[in-house]
C-alpha cells in the first residue's frame, strides 16, 4: 500500500483510443457544412444575376449609322518608282500590248417601230356606198362567178367561083360513080389489154436424203412410233417442224433393232444445233449423214 501513494494514474494520449464512429460522424459534417455552404452561393449568386438583368433590361446590339467601309483619304502604301518610264518599249519595239480579241460583231443598234398611220375618215357618199353594197341580215355571200370568155366570130372565107370547063359531062359521070360506090367505115377494135402471167416461185426440190439426227433405237417398231409421238408432244419446239423415220437394223449377237430418225435438215450445221438443243434437254442425239 505504501508503494501506491504518489502514483500518477492519469492516462497517456497513447493509451487511450478514440472510437471510429466518432471520426466518421464528425468527416460527414464537415462535408455537408461545406456541400450546404457551396450551394447557398450557388443561390446567391443565380439570384443577384436575376436581380440585375430585370434592373438592366436585355441588351439589344445594334449597327452603328453609315457606311461600314470609308475609303480614306490618305490610302498611303509604298510609292513605285519609274512605273511612266518605256524602257522596255526600247528595249523590244516590236512588242505591243495585248487588245482583247472581239469575236462576236457589234451589236446592230434597235430601230425604234414605225408608228401606223392614222385612218382616214370616210365621207358620206362613201358611207352610203358601203352601206348598199352590204348584204341584208341572213344572206351568205359567194364569189360572183367568172365572166364568160368572149366569142370571136371567123372571118367569112372567100367562095371559090366555079370554074366552067369544056367537058361538063365526063365530070357529072364521074360523080355518079362517085355517089354509086359505098363508103366503107373502118371499125375500131378495143385494144386488147394482154395480161403479163404472174410469177410463180419455183419450186424448191426437197432433198429426201438430207441430214437427220438419230434419237433413239428400240426393238420393235411400235414402241418407234410411240417414242416419237411422245418426244414430239413433250418437246414441240425441237420435233415439230420434223418428219420421223424408222431405219431397221439388224446388229449381229443382239438382234434387230429399229432406229428412230428426225429430218430433214439443211446441212450438218443445223443438225449439230438441234442436237446440243436436244442434248441440254437429256435427248440422246446422233447426226446421221445422208447416203
Amino acid at each position: 500500500m505504501a508503494d501506491l501513494v504518489g502514483e500518477d494514474r492519469t492516462p497517456t494520449t497513447g493509451s487511450v483510443k478514440t472510437p471510429r464512429w466518432g471520426r466518421k460522424i464528425l468527416t460527414g459534417m464537415i462535408a455537408m457544412a461545406a456541400m450546404g455552404g457551396f450551394a447557398m452561393i450557388v443561390v446567391f449568386s443565380y439570384n443577384k444575376g436575376q436581380e440585375k438583368a430585370a434592373q438592366a433590361g436585355t441588351p439589344i446590339i445594334v449597327a452603328a449609322k453609315g457606311p461600314t467601309k470609308i475609303k480614306p483619304e490618305d490610302p498611303g502604301g509604298m510609292p513605285i518608282r519609274d512605273q511612266d518610264k518605256g524602257v522596255y518599249d526600247r528595249l523590244d519595239p516590236t512588242a505591243t500590248k495585248e487588245k482583247v480579241e472581239n469575236l462576236l460583231p457589234a451589236p446592230e443598234p434597235v430601230m425604234a417601230k414605225p408608228e401606223p398611220e392614222p385612218l382616214k375618215k370616210l365621207t358620206e357618199t362613201e358611207v352610203k356606198k358601203v352601206a348598199e353594197l352590204a348584204p341584208a341580215s341572213g344572206q351568205i355571200l359567194t364569189d360572183a362567178p367568172p365572166p364568160p370568155p368572149p366569142i370571136i366570130a371567123e372571118p367569112a372565107k372567100p367562095v371559090a367561083k366555079p370554074q366552067i370547063t369544056e367537058e361538063p359531062a365526063k365530070s357529072a359521070e364521074v360523080a355518079r360513080d362517085a355517089i354509086k360506090e359505098p363508103i366503107v367505115v373502118a371499125k375500131t377494135e378495143p385494144e386488147q389489154i394482154i395480161k403479163k402471167p404472174a410469177i410463180m416461185p419455183k419450186k424448191t426440190a426437197i432433198n429426201k436424203n438430207g441430214y437427220r439426227i438419230q434419237i433413239a433405237s428400240l426393238r420393235s417398231k411400235q414402241a418407234a412410233n410411240a417414242a416419237w409421238r411422245k418426244l414430239q408432244k413433250k418437246h414441240p419446239a425441237l420435233f415439230s417442224k420434223l418428219s420421223p423415220k424408222i431405219v431397221q437394223a439388224k446388229i449381229n449377237g443382239k438382234g434387230t433393232y429399229y432406229r428412230l430418225q428426225a429430218g430433214i435438215l439443211n446441212g450438218p450445221s443445223e443438225a449439230k444445233a438441234l442436237c446440243s438443243k436436244a442434248k441440254k434437254r437429256r435427248i440422246g442425239c446422233l447426226i446421221v449423214k445422208p447416203r
